[in-house]
């Protein structure tokens, strides 16, 4: 028996509320004795809690001394620079393609996976951090394309404020959502399932919307 859920992504800044409504989301399909399992991109699988818990914050500090990102001290153009900027590249792809193909896998028997992130938001980290734009290119196809990605829309300034946890400015919150913003576009512009929701709406109303865009897929 071949077993293939629907994969639904809630995508968007950090902030933006895609752990809240994700939530809500559950709850409610589960009362419709749906099947639905919630998974998290950015959540360890393979890789203990307590590593990761130990050296994220290590992670976050060796990539930005190598960004290209102008809010970032830009590096200098070093042989080492490259080699390491090429390194972190490698493994924000690989870690989200492998960590994506994972959660699927796992999940073959749910009726429904709802992926708070996807593959999409790695690839948009390294546009972010690097200034490459990999978002509409060939290898976004090594994933099953979700039946429909959501992306919730806040101002960068709101979800900073949510998230002020030390690791971004607000410019770099602006930055990163114009990154977003340009995911947004070229995937509509590719007739990609993606659909934007003003996330200050309240949250039943946006949750009404999603559940509504899943009865009619």
């Amino acid at each position: 028996m071949v077993f293939s859920p629907k994969i639904f992504v809630i995508t968007g800044i950090d902030g933006s509320g895609k752990t809240t409504i994700s939530s809500l989301l559950e709850q409610e399909l589960q009362k419709r004795k749906i099947n639905v399992k919630i998974v998290q991109q950015f959540a360890p699988i393979l890789i203990p809690r307590k590593m990761l818990e130990r050296f994220g914050s290590t992670f976050i500090s060796l990539e930005r001394q190598v960004a290209d990102n102008k809010d970032f001290s830009r590096s200098q153009n070093t042989l080492k620079t490259r080699i390491l900027r090429t390194l972190a590249i490698i493994r924000i792809i690989s870690f989200g393609y492998f960590h994506t193909l994972a959660n699927i896998t796992l999940n073959l028997r749910a009726d429904m996976i709802i992926s708070d992130r996807y593959f999409f938001d790695n690839v948009l980290k390294v546009n972010w951090l690097y200034n490459k734009s990999y978002y509409d290119t060939w290898f976004l196809g090594l994933v099953p394309m979700p039946d429909l990605i959501i992306y919730l829309d806040v101002p960068p300034e709101v979800g900073w404020k949510r998230e002020i946890d030390g690791n971004t400015t607000l410019s770099q919150h602006v930055s990163k959502k114009q990154v977003y913003d340009e995911f947004y576009q070229a995937f509509r512009k590719n007739n990609r399932p993606i659909l934007k929701i003003d996330a200050l709406l309240p949250k039943e109303e946006i949750l009404t919307t999603i559940l509504h865009e899943i009865e009619r897929r």
